[in-house]
Formats: structure tokens, C-alpha cells, sequence
């Protein structure tokens, strides 16, 4: 009996090392081709800084395939967008305190809704395909115009315009823009 109890003790270290392993190295092998971006910019003497992972087009069609129309994003690859205020910020209509705020969007041809959620998650996207996001956590939910780009922008960018101020996230050959009010 005690013979038995080792050789299922040892399966169980076995596997959970395994299991422990194979997230260790898909996480790896994901952000290998996305790999993380962090950026801070002050505006009005508020500091802001977007943490996320970048991934490129690489010969793809991204809005409207890689990245389907009407439903929601992580906006970026693996864990999602993370922006962090140091000073209270306006935005849609909002006021968002000092913190960090998981970014998510749903892309369309014409129009975005770009949302800022109070929680941070974990991954982007759970096993299913779907999204982690509670929208109870919502606290911008706006809805953007499409700039075309003139030219490709091969890795996604999420940045801060000064003038004025905005979240810009670029990508392909779409540019969307949130106003901002340090």
C-alpha cells in the first residue's frame, strides 16, 4: 500500500511539473511573436504607461479576420493591455481615478468601442476563445471613429498624442483614437 501511495505521489509531481512546463513554454513561444511593449508619456503632468504585447501583421489580413469584427478584443496579444494613470484622467465622459485599467476594444469597419475596465486579467483570452472581461468592471465604454492610415503599420503601436490629448492604438492600416482629458 505504502509502494502504491509513492508511485501516485510521484505521478502527480510528474504531471504538475509538466503541466507547470507547458505553460511556462507556450507563454514563451507566444510572446516570441508578440513581444511586450511598455511606454510611458507625461501629459499635463500626468504620467501614463501602456503595457502591452505587440504583434505584427506579417502578410495578414488583421481587422475584419485575424481579429473579427463585433466582438471583443484584448487589443494586443496575451495578457491584456494594461494603461495606468498617475493622476485622475477624463475620459468619454468619465473621470478615471489614479490606476491601472485593462484595455479592450471591438473593432468595426467604420467605428470602435475602446473600454477601459477596472480589472487587471490574467490572459486575454480563456481556453474557449473567449474573453475574461467582466463589464460590470467597465468604466469607459466610447465609441470611435476609424482614421484610415496612409501607410501599413506592421507592429500594433498603443500610444499618447499630445495635441490634443489622446489613447491612440494603430495598427494595419486603421487608426483609432480616444480624446483624453489629463
Amino acid at each position: 500500500m505504502k509502494r502504491l501511495v509513492t508511485i501516485v505521489l510521484f505521478i502527480v509531481i510528474i504531471l504538475a511539473a509538466l503541466l507547470i512546463g507547458g505553460y511556462q513554454y507556450l507563454m514563451h513561444s507566444t510572446k516570441k511573436h508578440s513581444p511586450l511593449q511598455q511606454t510611458t508619456h507625461v501629459t499635463s503632468g500626468t504620467e501614463i504607461t501602456i503595457k502591452y504585447s505587440s504583434p505584427s501583421v506579417r502578410d495578414r489580413v488583421i481587422f475584419g479576420e485575424v481579429v473579427p469584427f463585433g466582438e471583443v478584443w484584448r487589443t494586443g496579444a496575451n495578457e491584456p493591455t494594461t494603461v495606468t494613470f498617475t493622476a485622475p484622467v477624463g475620459m468619454a465622459g468619465a473621470t478615471l481615478e489614479a490606476g491601472t485599467y485593462s484595455l479592450w476594444t471591438v473593432p468595426g469597419p467604420d467605428r470602435w468601442t475602446v473600454i477601459l475596465n477596472a480589472r487587471d486579467y490574467d490572459w486575454g483570452m480563456g481556453w474557449s476563445g473567449e474573453s475574461p472581461r467582466k463589464p460590470e468592471y467597465d468604466v469607459v465604454n466610447a465609441e470611435v471613429p476609424v482614421i484610415a492610415l496612409d501607410s501599413l503599420q506592421e507592429q500594433l503601436l498603443i500610444t499618447v498624442s499630445e495635441d490634443p490629448p489622446a489613447l491612440d492604438i494603430l495598427w494595419e492600416y486603421t487608426k483609432v483614437s480616444l480624446p483624453m482629458q489629463p
